[in-house]
């Protein structure tokens, strides 16, 4: 798994002491294998000339991997970041298999290096990466046994029930460690928590990451058979690298297609344009603040960014109107967020959100629309949802009015708690405001 990008200058201090804790850790992990050779050193038992043909060939064909990585669908709908998988993973576990820990640390370290470098990271992102891949397969070689004599580390692992269950270790450390040491950075960056983000991570690509362990497997059985058999795995690993391919592009068009129909409702009006963006930020900070999980608070981020796209078929006259509604003209309004709930259930990746969007105009105590939920009915994406829109409604300019102060705002949430808006999501953001340097007058819920 790749770093996390940021941008260096925002770097809180504890993430660059985390950078410098896994420098130091590779380099004692190096020195270990380098004075101990009876840390699985099998490359005592290969020729000079056919070890380094194969360290060669891995190390081009791991740099390659790492510069063309797989694109994986996840729940980050609206992030810029991208969650890509490596095969490069599958020859670095190879190698390990075949030639020991010593020389796949080789291997993987200075492909990783070289392609970072290719790519022109910075130099903190060039040693974090290197290094947690040096720690991880280092830590997870120690589980592998001593070789007991010349040839194939893998040879002697599938030879009895203690050598299989070694391999099944060693794979599961790798796995484990290289997945929680980048979460563990994520969590830093983001302010959440670290079993959280590597659950989430787990989660939306354990099949992926167990896949590229499984090749590595059989690329060394391969291997031990003729290496030139390796061939017969370029096809099946095309397919999947292009299938993964076309699965995240039309995961992504389905998403930038909902956003733009969203803005393009948003755009007749343009005292409220951006508005769902507003939303959408100020939900995700309020979920996080509240202690939901990671999945949780993506999908409350992911309602509130369509949360009016029902707003479609809203006549220009009811949307813009300056004064105030008549009831005919109400009634069509209220119709906004069960008709966003029927347009999003027909797509797969926003099922989950459908009800944050259905209900978002819920009142707390029973007397919103549209079919009156009350208290704990009502999903509590939809609560946050409800109070954040009508804060960043509040706070901006609208056609019949100009935007309120914040603390006037927020009074006014105050003083609607317990009947039209969650009293505990008012409290939450409460908090999250004053974290951002917006005072608020003091005042009890």
């Amino acid at each position: 798994m790749p770093f996390v990008e940021t941008n260096t200058r925002k770097l809180p201090a504890i993430v660059k002491a985390y950078v410098v804790v896994m420098i130091v850790g590779a380099l004692v992990v190096a020195v270990l294998y380098a004075v101990a050779p009876d840390l699985a050193l099998l490359w005592r038992h290969f020729g000079g000339l056919w070890l380094s043909s194969a360290v060669v060939a891995s190390l081009l064909g791991a740099t390659f991997l790492e510069l063309h990585p797989i694109p994986v669908p996840t729940t980050h709908l609206f992030d810029d970041s991208k969650n890509d998988l490596a095969l490069s993973t599958s020859i670095y576990v190879a190698v390990l298999l075949l030639f020991g820990p010593s020389v796949a640390i080789v291997v993987g370290g200075l492909a990783i290096l070289l392609a970072d470098r290719l790519r022109h990271k910075p130099a903190y992102k060039l040693a974090f990466n290197a290094s947690q891949y040096v720690v991880s397969m280092g830590v997870a070689g120690l589980f592998l046994p001593s070789p007991e004599h010349s040839g194939y580390l893998l040879a002697q692992l599938l030879s009895s029930p203690e050598g299989i269950l070694s391999l099944a270790a060693a794979l599961a450390v790798y796995f484990a460690l290289n997945t929680a040491f980048v979460g563990a950075v994520i969590a830093m960056v983001d302010g959440t928590k670290l079993l959280d983000v590597w659950r989430h991570g787990i989660r939306q690509m354990l099949l992926e990451h167990a896949s590229t362990l499984d090749i590595g497997l059989v690329a060394a059985i391969l291997w031990m058979v003729n290496p030139l058999c390796l061939v017969l795995l370029a096809l099946p690993m095309l397919v999947v690298y292009l299938s993964s391919r076309t699965t995240s592009l039309l995961k992504s068009e389905t998403t930038r297609a909902l956003v733009a129909v969203a803005e393009m409702v948003e755009s007749r009006d343009p005292y409220s344009y951006r508005h769902s963006m507003e939303v959408a930020r100020i939900s995700a900070q309020v979920a996080t603040r509240m202690g939901l999980s990671l999945d949780h608070v993506e999908m409350v981020k992911l309602a509130a960014q369509l949360h009016d796209i029902g707003k479609i078929g809203t006549p220009d006259q009811v949307l813009n109107k300056p004064g105030s509604l008549t009831d005919d003209e109400w009634v069509l309004m209220q119709k906004h967020p069960a008709e966003g709930a029927k347009v999003l259930q027909y797509f797969s990746l926003f099922r989950s959100g459908v009800d944050l969007v259905q209900y978002h105009q819920e009142h707390f105590d029973g007397s919103g629309y549209p079919i009156g939920l009350a208290g704990e009915q009502i999903p509590i994406g939809a609560r946050i949802i409800h109070v954040a829109d009508a804060y960043q409604a509040m706070t901006s300019d609208r056609v019949y009015r100009k935007a309120m102060d914040p603390a006037v705002a927020f009074e006014r949430l105050v003083a609607s708690a317990g009947e039209q808006f969650d009293p505990e999501v008012v409290k939450a953001l409460a908090e999250v405001l004053r974290e951002s340097g917006i005072r608020l007058n003091e005042v009890s819920l």
